[in-house]
């Protein structure tokens, strides 16, 4: 169950008894402080993304296919047996935590009408980025902080299941989306995956808005060095004291 927050900042309370999926279409200078912070949790405790998830490449299907082989059930063992195989690192409560997620967002969208074939390309494509994107997240989840995931994108439904199945287990997300929510709209059009955050005082995202371009901003202005100021031109040396006229 995901917890509803009425400011970004609340993410940073490690205090929270429920992670959070929180969209945001608008902009201000004030709140561009907070997300500041809130991509430095990111960096620390998770994963910072600008733009969709990528696909799985060739070779990260090859990979899949090689190690898992090419079998596919709709049940808790089969996901938990492979969970093991494909991600070892992961302990227990991490483990029981996926499977858990994974199995309900896989059965949901059999509820909404996806057959075995789509389920099970959704399957293979949520494992391969669990394992090449979010490792890092996977192996973060139930030791404290909630992990966090901040993205900048409008996201595909497969994306917003995938990112709902790390909400489930137990991580932060935050969906920046700079054109507004009409995209996001037309994949949940009841909301019921992620809550939107307003921003106080808020307008239209500036054009060509990046979150790592805010980033770098703020670090070259925080760490840069003072300059210095340039030498003064050295004086001519003072001529000689002329000697007195004889009488």
């Amino acid at each position: 169950m995901r917890k509803k927050i009425t400011d970004i900042l609340e993410l940073l309370n490690t205090d929270r008894s429920a992670p959070s999926f929180v969209r945001i279409n608008q902009y201000s200078s004030d709140f561009e402080q907070k997300l500041i912070k809130v991509y430095e949790a990111a960096r620390q405790n998770g994963v910072v993304l600008e733009g969709r998830i990528p696909n799985p490449t060739e070779s990260n299907l090859s990979y899949y296919y090689e190690t898992m082989g090419n079998d596919f059930k709709l049940d808790r063992a089969f996901i938990s047996s492979s969970l093991l195989k494909w991600l070892p690192r992961m302990n227990k409560t991490q483990h029981d935590l996926i499977v858990d997620s994974l199995l309900g967002t896989l059965k949901q969208m059999m509820q909404r009408g996806k057959t075995e074939s789509m389920l099970k390309n959704a399957y293979v494509r949520f494992m391969c980025w669990l394992y090449f994107k979010f490792e890092r997240v996977a192996i973060k989840l139930g030791s404290g902080a909630f992990p966090l995931v901040l993205i900048q994108a409008d996201i595909s439904s497969f994306e917003l299941n995938f990112l709902s199945i790390l909400c489930e287990a137990g991580c932060d997300v935050v969906l920046i989306q700079t054109a507004g929510d009409g995209a996001y709209r037309k994949i949940d059009p009841g909301c019921e995956s992620s809550d939107e955050l307003p921003v106080s005082g808020g307008g239209a995202f500036p054009k060509d808005f990046s979150i790592n371009k805010m980033y770098r901003a703020y670090f070259d202005q925080l760490y840069r060095r003072p300059q210095q100021p340039a030498p003064r031109p050295a004086q001519p040396a003072p001529r000689p004291a002329q000697p007195a006229p004889r009488p």
